[in-house]
């Protein structure tokens, strides 16, 4: 099923995958996803169905992670790391804090402001900041898609300057990618 799954997935994103005209991207720097971090996480996915209300389709295939804050996800899914360079995502159920006196988030963009020593200077602070593409992308919506310069492995991870006292998780459905 799980190779099903994920043709199917891919097969829908050719058409489908487009950008949001909301969304922005800088270009990732390697050292901001340093495989010899010990803020990496390697998260594996797994395939669910996604229903619709009466009168549209049944429901779509998709792949579900849920992420960690305490440091980066990479996905993988069927034991290997899941690679594109286009993709459609939704983030949902946000529960995290950012160390001991900050607020509990419930939103993929919380904080209105930008600060320089946070990994990905461009997003802003303590948001949630897919990777992919070559591109980190910095826009505040939930569910967005985007399309990069090259296919890569996908992370997720929220921006942060210190990730050893975040606490919670999120989680992140893929419906489409290439």
């Amino acid at each position: 099923m799980n190779k099903n799954v994920l043709e199917e997935i891919r097969q829908m994103s050719a058409a489908s995958v487009t950008q949001n005209p909301e969304t922005e991207y800088r270009v990732v720097e390697d050292w901001m996803l340093s495989a010899d971090d010990a803020e990496v996480h390697d998260i594996e996915g797994e395939a669910v169905e996604i229903p619709f209300d009466a009168g549209a389709r049944a429901a779509i295939s998709a792949i579900r992670w849920t992420c960690r804050t305490d440091r980066g996800n990479r996905l993988f899914y069927n034991g290997n790391p899941f690679r594109a360079r286009c993709v459609s995502y939704s983030v949902s159920g946000i529960s995290w804090q950012a160390g001991a006196g900050w607020p509990v988030y419930t939103s993929y963009c919380p904080q209105p402001n930008f600060s320089a020593s946070m990994r990905f200077r461009d997003a802003k602070r303590h948001q949630v900041v897919p990777v992919f593409g070559g591109n980190y992308w910095i826009g505040c919506s939930a569910d967005a898609s985007g399309c990069g310069n090259r296919t890569t492995d996908v992370w997720f991870w929220v921006n942060d300057d210190k990730y050893d006292d975040n606490t919670g998780t999120f989680n992140l459905t893929i419906t489409s990618y290439s």
